[in-house]
């Protein structure tokens, strides 16, 4: 006599099937369009900086007045995952489309400094006031980011080792020295995230 499925555990299969669909597409670069972030218990770790007008260091125009936003980095616990997602609200009156470019630099607080990492991707316009850019690494121990001689997740790392070193900045035509700014810092990632190390 044939055994009968168990209707529970069939259930509860049918559930987690978005789930592995999802991750599925992320890996392949698919991914979708919300800025959602990934399961913590899919993550490594993540580092976060918000990025303000405020925060800029420039010798001429200051910042772009009223514009923020964010610059997250999630790290996987398999595959050597690693996503890099920024956004940039802007209240300048012509959106800025694309920005000039987006970079992690060397610099303490207070201080303007060299570019550490260039990030490199496709900026997408989310609304009239809203840019987006998303960068999937699928192998980030493997992935040289041109110029350094370093991986993509030897990089994190070493920010993760001492964030306070580093900061974000996105410069546009309009703010050539930066539009927004933020500096790393222990203050991230909030308490739904554990801290390891990278």
């Amino acid at each position: 006599m044939a055994s009968q499925a168990n209707p529970t555990l069939l259930q509860g299969l049918l559930l987690l099937l978005p789930l592995f669909a999802a991750t599925a597409a992320a890996f392949n670069g698919v991914g979708p369009v919300e800025r959602v972030a990934p399961p913590p218990g899919l993550l490594r770790c993540i580092l976060r900086v918000d990025l303000k007008d405020n925060n800029v260091i420039s010798s001429s125009l200051g910042g772009d007045l009223g514009g923020n936003g964010d610059l997250n980095i999630y790290v996987y616990k398999f595959q050597g995952g690693l996503d890099v997602h920024i956004s940039y609200n802007t209240h300048e009156l012509s959106l800025p489309m694309p920005p000039l470019n987006q970079s992690i630099n060397l610099g303490q607080r207070g201080t303007n400094g060299d570019v550490f990492w260039n990030i490199e991707g496709t900026w997408t316009q989310r609304n009239e006031d809203q840019l987006e850019l998303k960068r999937i690494y699928k192998r980030a121990p493997s992935v040289i980011i041109p110029g350094t001689g370093m991986s993509v997740y030897k990089m994190v790392k070493m920010i993760d080792r001492n964030p306070g070193k580093y900061y974000a900045t996105i410069a546009t035509d309009m703010y050539p020295e930066g539009a927004i700014r933020g500096q790393f810092s222990r203050g991230w990632p909030k308490p739904l995230f554990t801290r390891p190390v990278c």
